[in-house]
């Protein structure tokens, strides 16, 4: 099984048969479609909403007037979405992702540690143990970087840089029109 490309599929085969093979790859085809819908959705959204906050340029916050849909991020999103689809690694985008993903964790708990260490600020909810759940999570969230390997940490900087470079160059932009 470790040599397979499709080890699930191939157990399927063995203990059900052809139709359990084929079974297992539609049910895959349509995991990844939803799951390729659902980061659609999610994607033009965050870019909507910073265009609209201006972080990002504002013609990503336009939509459509009959639907509220968010045309021009979604057109966005679809195709960044098909960037990574037509490099044919799911090893890469995966890396990508879950550095992308973990690594958004890391400002929201850092800024949490710091405000439980004052004494002037009360939060409006209680957690329990936040000394040691926080510093945890913290600790957890690197490991999990670290697990996304040197392309998943690589491509996360580099498409952090992307954005860095772009923010940075939006004001001379302004200033030049």
């Amino acid at each position: 099984m470790a040599q397979s490309s499709a080890p699930l599929a191939d157990a399927a085969r063995i203990f059900l048969g052809r139709n359990g093979e084929k079974g297992i790859a539609l049910v895959a085809v349509l995991t990844t479609a939803a799951t390729g819908n659902a980061v659609l959705v999610v994607t033009s959204r965050i870019c909507f909403a910073m265009a609209r906050d201006g972080l990002l340029p504002g013609a990503l916050a336009r939509v459509q007037m009959s639907t509220g849909v968010p045309w021009a991020a979604t057109l966005l999103s679809a195709g960044m979405l098909g960037v990574v689809a037509l490099t044919g690694s799911l090893r890469l985008a995966t890396a990508i992702g879950g550095c992308l993903y973990v690594l958004h964790f890391i400002p929201s708990l850092l800024v949490l540690i710091s405000l439980r260490k004052r004494d002037d600020i009360l939060p409006p909810f209680r957690m329990p143990l936040p000394t040691i759940l926080l510093p945890l999570a913290l600790g957890v969230s690197g490991l999990m970087l670290v697990a996304s390997g040197g392309l998943g940490m690589l491509g996360g900087l580099i498409w952090i840089g992307i954005g860095a470079c772009l923010r940075w160059l939006k004001p001379m932009v302004r200033r030049h029109l």
